[in-house]
């Protein structure tokens, strides 16, 4: 029996597996935001923060070491003035 046979008979069965799949991704989508903003305020105001953050990003990601190559070098003065 192909899936265009089936889902006459069994459309409540699919719908209820594609609610459940839409829950578990809205559940980890939420999660991934909690933790990525958290995470990404935290390296705004931190520069180790920002500098532990770029080094574990660039160690999953390499081709964002050229785009993010100037930002682990910035100087105390402009963070200290971003703060403010």
């Amino acid at each position: 029996m192909s899936f265009l046979e089936y889902l006459p008979y069994g459309w409540h069965h699919v719908l209820e597996l594609a609610i459940g799949h839409a829950v578990v991704v809205a559940i980890s989508l939420a999660i991934a935001v909690v933790i990525g903003v958290s995470l990404g305020v935290l390296a705004y105001r931190r520069e180790r923060t920002a500098n532990v953050a770029l080094a574990i990003t660039l160690t999953f990601r390499p081709s964002l070491r050229l785009r993010c190559s100037g930002f682990s070098s910035r100087s105390s003065a402009s963070a200290t003035s971003r703060r403010s």
